[in-house]
């Protein structure tokens, strides 16, 4: 554990380093890990095929994908019922 020693030897200058650390880490993440939010694991699984996967997994994902997209109509078919 370097923890103990580097606290030991350069005391708070251990917190400015991990500070830095974590700065350097949240920023990389924001800017280069995709967004993901509201979006299905089908949504994602494309969005990953198109820049890592080969054209043959790209195309049956992509129609797969279609397929379940057109079912995707609300419970009740789409009406809202108020129930007093």
């Amino acid at each position: 554990m370097i923890t103990p020693t580097a606290l030991q030897n350069i005391g708070y200058k251990m917190y400015v380093i991990f500070a830095i650390f974590n700065m350097w880490f949240a920023i990389t993440i924001w800017f280069i890990y995709p967004e993901t939010a509201g979006k299905t694991l089908e949504d994602i699984d494309i969005e990953f095929a198109k820049k890592y996967g080969s054209e043959d997994t790209l195309h049956q994902l992509e129609s797969s994908a279609s397929a379940t997209t057109s079912d995707k109509e609300p419970r009740g078919g789409g009406r809202l019922v108020v129930v007093d």
